[in-house]
């Protein structure tokens, strides 16, 4: 029996596979991934298959809120007091809605789909000098990462913390800010940093209209799903990181979060917040 997220067996009574997302990382019973409305079907029904409460669900969908379920993973995978928070936040966004079909052997996939935690696929493999490993494998998906947030950090010369913070939370997202894109944003550079909000409203890198997602989610809020709004969700959830005991990097402070945050939320053809 198919319950939109997942088979349920009926004759073993249990289900086939993890619920493929955590609704709420604060609830204890929403860690159980096999679990159903709770443990209480009586009274609760989900006909999502992925959320008791809808409005909790769509939070981190619509960036109302840090992504619960990839925090969750960023913190399983990688260590607050050794690795980088940046990176982690990039993996936190990544794996928002990560599924079992996300971990399919690569010679199962089509070319150019995205795997594991990090969301790479064979061909960012082969460009970020990891070709033969397997991103599948949490490790290698944070190597991965890295080397994907550094390639794009790397043509950002002369910058400073906040501009290398601000293009670790667009390369996290792969191709939509690449190489290219920080050498664009370069030319937006006022003084000693970068004006961000010229770049946005020069290159919003919307997405093409068949990404369904990103168009409900451009409908349902005043945010347009671009690279804004990936600033959006980055920043959330590199604060959400910090209730959790990681560290900001040397020469990042909680006033450069206000500001990405700002900006994030930002109407940038009105100033309007």
């Amino acid at each position: 029996m198919f319950y939109n997220a997942r088979f349920y067996d009926p004759c073993i009574m249990r289900w086939l596979a993890p619920d493929s997302m955590i609704p709420n990382i604060y609830n204890p019973l929403d860690l159980d991934r096999y679990a159903y409305v709770r443990n209480n079907p009586v009274n609760h029904n989900d006909p999502t298959g992925h959320c008791l409460d809808p409005i909790e669900c769509f939070l981190a969908f619509l960036g109302g809120g840090p992504d619960a379920q990839g925090v969750l993973i960023a913190s399983v995978f990688m260590n607050a007091a050794s690795d980088n928070i940046e990176v982690a936040a990039g993996i936190a966004v990544q794996s928002e809605f990560l599924a079992p079909w996300d971990f399919r052997p690569a010679e199962q996939i089509r070319p150019g789909t995205s795997l594991g935690i990090a969301q790479v696929s064979d061909e960012q493999m082969t460009e970020y000098g990891l070709q033969g490993q397997d991103q599948v494998d949490p490790a290698v998906a944070v190597k991965a990462m890295q080397a994907r947030i550094s390639l794009v950090r790397d043509e950002c010369t002369g910058c400073k913390g906040r501009d290398l913070l601000f293009a670790a939370a667009l390369a996290q997202n792969g191709s939509a800010f690449d190489k290219s894109s920080m050498k664009i944003a370069l030319n937006y550079k006022e003084g000693d940093y970068i004006s961000w909000e010229k770049y946005f409203i020069n290159n919003p890198s919307n997405p093409s209209p068949s990404q369904y997602d990103a168009v409900a989610r451009q409908k349902l809020t005043n945010i347009p799903y671009n690279t804004q709004f990936m600033l959006l969700k980055y920043t959330r959830d590199l604060r959400e990181l910090l209730n959790w005991g990681w560290k900001l990097p040397t020469g990042i402070n909680s006033s450069d979060l206000d500001y990405m945050m700002d900006l994030a939320t930002k109407d940038l053809a009105t100033g309007d917040r």
